[in-house]
This record gives structure tokens, sequence and C-alpha cells, in this order.
């Protein structure tokens, strides 16, 4: 920890303190040995700047898997995003964490084209135009498989415009600006659609 903190000025007295430990110690030097520690610590972390994470919410700044391990397994073009969406929350930083979910958004919408044979599409709003061009495709002309799964795809690509519409699309504007409470709350909806994701359709 000490390295971590850059106490340099700590470690060689720290270290020569350690090899005396065997009893070579009188109680003036061991006196004037932990006065002199302690006033190197203290001087040395008033250099630093520490940045403080509510109790509440310190498990999005400490937990790397957010989202699940379910999510991170599937999702592993996601994971940096997901990790960078928690540390931002937890430290306040809502716009930021609002950001890095539209980015793990856009892995999963990428993810549900490709399973309706969608390769590529410029934009959101391409992807979701064709796969609601999918889901349009007349009734007659969709195989067994497609029928038991259409539900699915009709709730998830719902999900998908709702998100588009009410968050991101006003995240890639500079006049929006989210409070951590908001951003919180952005989290929990995009957590709960990319857990919907890694659910076998029923």
């Amino acid at each position: 920890m000490s390295h971590e903190l850059g106490l340099d000025a700590v470690v060689p007295l720290a270290d020569r303190m350690w090899d005396k430990l065997n009893g070579e110690y009188k109680n003036t030097a061991l006196y004037r040995d932990v006065a002199d520690l302690r006033s190197r610590i203290e001087d040395q972390l008033r250099a630093r700047f520490f940045l403080f994470v509510s109790p509440g919410r310190l498990s999005y700044y400490q937990d790397p898997a957010v989202f699940g391990s379910d999510v991170n397994d599937k999702f592993p073009d996601a994971i940096s995003d997901i990790e960078d969406a928690g540390k931002a929350l937890a430290l306040g930083l809502g716009t930021s964490c609002v950001m890095h979910l539209m980015r793990v958004m856009e892995v999963g919408l990428k993810t549900l084209a490709q399973s309706l044979k969608i390769s590529y599409a410029p934009s959101w709003e391409a992807y979701l135009k064709q796969i609601q061009a999918k889901i349009d495709t007349k009734h007659k002309t969709k195989g067994v498989q497609w029928r038991r799964d259409e539900k699915y795809f009709r709730d998830i690509s719902g999900d998908l415009l709702t998100v588009k519409q009410a968050w991101r699309n006003p995240t890639m504007h500079i006049g929006r600006r989210y409070t951590v409470d908001e951003a919180e709350e952005v989290l929990k909806a995009v957590r709960a659609l990319m857990q919907r994701l890694t659910k076998p359709r029923i």
C-alpha cells in the first residue's frame, strides 16, 4: 500500500524499524522512530488527494461484476464499461456513468441484432429499424422457432427503443447532465435489460 500511495520517504524508515524488531530497540529509540514514521506518513499523505465513496455505493466501485457474473460471461466486450459505469456512479459522476452504460447497451443491441442475422448497421437507429423490420415480417413467413421467440424479441426491442429515446439520445447532447440518483436509475434499468439478454428465450 505504501508503494501504491508513493510514500517513498516512509518505506526506508519502516524497513529499518522492521530489521531492528529482534530486540535491539531501546524504548527511547523506538519512541523516536515511531514519532518520525508518523510524521513522515502525515507529511506525505497531505500531498495526496483522496476521493470519498459513500458506503451505500461502495459496491459499485469494488464489484467487478456490477451486472452479475452471467452478464460478464455473455458480454465480455462490455465488462470494462460496466466496471467504469459502476466506478463513475460511486464517485458521483452521473453523466459519465450514463455514457458508459450506453456503450454497454450497444453491446447488447449488437448481440440481439446478430441473433436476428443482422450483421452490421452504422447506428442504433439503423439497428432498431432492421430489428423492427424482422419483427414486422408477415407471420405466415416465419418459422416455428421464430414464432416462439417473437414475444422475446418484441419486448427487448421495445426496451432498447425506450433506452434510446429516454437516455441515449439526450446523453449524446451536451445540454443533458445526470445527477447520481438519475444515473443509478439508468444503471438499474440497463442492468435489468442486460440480465434479460442472458436468459434463454422461452
